[in-house]
């Protein structure tokens, strides 16, 4: 009996022992069927331990030597996200209350402030009395002059009246209503007369469709004396600073002429008018200024004249252009193209009122209309 049970105990030491020496064998098996497990025995690699092998930079393979450096794989931090800032809603700018704009006053202001002073050394001397103001009214000029020679200077004024269609001039304590018209051009101070000790003033009045006025003022025993008014004629004093008279005529159509003058009647130093010449490039370019207000016309028929003091003819597509004008209104000096100079006379129709000329009336004898002004 004793036998058996010690021959029992020794079968099973033996097969323990025998289980045992096949345990390891059956991890190895286990380990090598799981992917990526480590192998028993080794130990987890960390991220601080992986090693990189660089690359061939030409091939992209692994470097000959095939060594390995001991260099960290860079990791990226990661980015934030950036935050929008929010809009600060916009803040009304206070809108300043602008100034009140002072009244402007039309005519002679109520507290006189005179634009310019003038001396009789610089005589003589054109002022335009008007001037545009911001509004597009024609607003009054002003100066200084001692016009009644007294040795003190007055202070002088324009004040225009349309609805009365008049001007008042102050000089001083002196006053003048002119009801001539509203429509002042320019003032003139000349000393017409050198002998008295008054000084002129000459006024300028547009009556409408260039019908001008001039009238001859000055100061005398406190009172304004007016001269002997020209009507439709313009006086002007020239760069030159001669004195002018500007007139108008009918003959050939409506043409300006000029011509010197001087004293207190504004005397003519010559009986002839000259007009506006045309310029070199006008002749070259003629036919852009044919009739309609331009410099040329063109004969249609024989047109009667004087060449030389002698009778002749401009045959018809003769191209001229006035030169000047006598002031009876009875002859005009023209020119052509070719340089030739010849003298025109008119008549006046008793019953109409076209010039004729050899009695055929003006206008029948150019092939462009002779335009007058209205």
């Amino acid at each position: 009996m004793k036998k058996l049970v010690v021959l029992i105990l020794c079968l099973a030491i033996c097969t323990g022992l025998a289980c045992s020496a096949q345990q390891p064998d059956v991890i190895a098996q286990e380990t090598e069927k799981t992917p990526g497990a480590p192998a028993a025995g080794t130990t987890q690699p960390t991220e601080e331990n992986i090693l990189i092998q660089p690359e061939n930079q030409e091939t992209g393979e692994p470097g000959e030597n095939g060594s390995v450096e001991n260099t960290l794989e860079p990791t990226e931090a990661p980015t934030p996200e950036p935050t929008e800032a929010p809009t600060p809603e916009p803040t009304e700018v206070p809108t300043p209350t602008p100034k009140p704009t002072p009244q402007q006053v039309y005519g002679a202001p109520q507290s006189f402030k005179p634009t310019k002073k003038i001396e009789k050394s610089n005589l003589p001397v054109v002022y335009s009395m008007y001037k545009m103001n911001p509004k597009g009214k024609k607003e009054a000029q002003m100066f200084t002059f001692d016009l009644n020679g007294d040795g003190k200077a007055e202070k002088i004024s324009f004040k225009l009246d349309s609805k009365k269609n008049r001007t008042t001039i102050t000089a001083g304590e002196t006053k003048i209503k002119l009801k001539d018209g509203a429509e002042m051009v320019n003032a003139m101070l000349i000393d017409l007369d050198p002998a008295t000790p008054y000084t002129d003033l000459v006024v300028l009045i547009d009556a409408g469709s260039d019908d001008y006025i001039t009238i001859p003022l000055h100061i005398e025993n406190g009172k304004f004396v007016r001269g002997e008014s020209l009507n439709g004629i313009s006086v002007y004093v020239g760069s030159d600073g001669v004195l002018y008279r500007c007139e108008g005529t009918d003959l050939l159509g409506t043409q300006t002429g000029i011509r010197a003058c001087h004293g207190e009647s504004f005397t003519p130093d010559d009986e002839w008018l000259d007009v506006s010449l045309p310029t070199e490039e006008h002749l070259q370019n003629y036919q852009e200024h044919l009739g309609d207000y331009g410099w040329f016309l063109q004969v249609k028929r024989e047109l009667p004249c004087t060449i030389d003091g002698e009778p002749s003819m401009l045959p018809v597509g003769t191209i001229l252009y006035m030169t000047r004008f006598h002031e009876s209104r009875t002859m005009a000096e023209v020119r052509t193209l070719d340089g030739v100079t010849a003298l025109i006379t008119f008549t006046m129709d008793e019953d109409d009122w076209p010039y004729l000329i050899n009695g055929i009336r003006q206008d029948d004898y150019f092939e462009y209309e002779l335009l007058y002004a209205d």
